[in-house]
Order: structure tokens, then C-alpha cells, then sequence
């Protein structure tokens, strides 16, 4: 009995964690800079987006760490790349502090303006 009652509460703790539901990524090229915007829906302050790796081009060149959610919904980064580029390729893996995490790619492309 003990041990289904052990078994019950670690299902039911994963059941509610959950990793990130979608990765947004904006940008400034000109200025280099990127939004990442990460959509994980919380209900409590000690669930929360713990982790995000920014990768360009394969490499990986920023890990950052936090401590809360900023928001019940999304958890929002912007990062400073001085070396972004046109056709870059950036891979943002962002990682809940209970359970799973997602990857998203993003390809820099300039729009063109409408006339």
C-alpha cells in the first residue's frame, strides 16, 4: 500500500509539470538583437522556465539560468548577438525546473518591404 501511495504522488507531481508549450523568436538584425518569448503556462512560483540555450549557426553561445517565471504565461529573454546575420540559423531549447524541455530553429531572413 505504501508503495502505490509513493507511486501516486510522483505520477501526479509530472502530471502537472510540463515543459514549454512554444518558442517565439523576434529580431532586430540591424541592431542585433533577439526576442525569445517561451509559452508555459504556470500556477505556481516554484514552476517555471529554469533554463535557455540560444545556439547560432550549431554553436552554442548563450546559457541562461532563472530562479522564477516572470509571468503565469511566458517567460521572455532578449540577447545582445553582435555577430547575427542574414541566413543564420539560431536553435533556442528552453527547459522547465520539473519536467521536459522544447527546441525551436529560426532562419534570419530580412522581409522586404510591401509597396
Amino acid at each position: 500500500m505504501k508503495f502505490l501511495v509513493i507511486l501516486l504522488t510522483m505520477f501526479c507531481g509530472i502530471t502537472f509539470a510540463h515543459p514549454p508549450s512554444g518558442i517565439n523568436l523576434d529580431f532586430d538584425l540591424e541592431k542585433k538583437v533577439v526576442s525569445v518569448e517561451l509559452s508555459h503556462g504556470v500556477k505556481s512560483e516554484d514552476h517555471y522556465i529554469y533554463y535557455v540555450e540560444v545556439s547560432l549557426n550549431g554553436k552554442v553561445i548563450i546559457k541562461q539560468e532563472s530562479s522564477k517565471q516572470s509571468d503565469e504565461n511566458v517567460q521572455k529573454y532578449m540577447f545582445l548577438i553582435p555577430e547575427l546575420k542574414e541566413n543564420d540559423k539560431i536553435s533556442i531549447t528552453g527547459k522547465c525546473n520539473k519536467f521536459g524541455s522544447l527546441k525551436r530553429e529560426f532562419i534570419i531572413k530580412t522581409q522586404k518591404a510591401k509597396k
